[in-house]
């Protein structure tokens, strides 16, 4: 965990990279709130299965 957050950090603290708000938004942070809300849908059906 701690090597992707520094490998994260390098490429997006990259100084010669054009990376304005705008498209860190759109792009970036959707892809994250998607996988974050289907991982919780998986997690919640696997929670709510093995109580069973």
């Amino acid at each position: 965990m701690p090597v992707f957050i520094m490998i994260s950090g390098a490429i997006f603290l990259n100084p010669d990279s054009d990376l304005s708000w705008e498209k860190l938004f759109k792009k970036y942070l959707r892809r994250i709130v998607v996988s974050y809300l289907i991982w919780q849908l998986i997690y919640c059906d696997w929670y709510y299965f093995a109580k069973w």
